[in-house]
């Protein structure tokens, strides 16, 4: 089990964590940032064709594990999950 702060250098390192109890229900994960260019919906919509997009870092969840449709989401921590101390990296399977 690990703090927050701990649980951000393993997202750092590539792995994906959750809350202790939680393993089933949903995991976090680090996206990298990367550059792209615009060539579809919904992009090119509100964006011309062709321009660059500097996608930047973020954190993302995956939730209702087990399910058919992966779910995946932005995610930004509340007070409670900062605070917490029992952040656990999952196994690599």
């Amino acid at each position: 089990m690990s703090s927050f702060s701990q649980a951000l250098e393993h997202l750092r390192m590539g792995k994906k964590l959750t809350r202790e109890g939680h393993e089933k229900h949903w995991f976090i994960f680090l996206v990298n940032g990367s550059k792209f260019t615009v060539n579809r919906a919904p992009l090119n919509t509100i964006l011309i064709e062709g321009a660059e997009v500097n996608y930047r870092p973020h954190i993302d969840i995956m939730y209702d594990l087990g399910t058919i449709e992966n779910k995946i989401a932005v995610w930004t921590p509340n007070i409670t999950e900062i605070l917490a101390m029992d952040w656990v990296v999952l196994t690599q399977e």
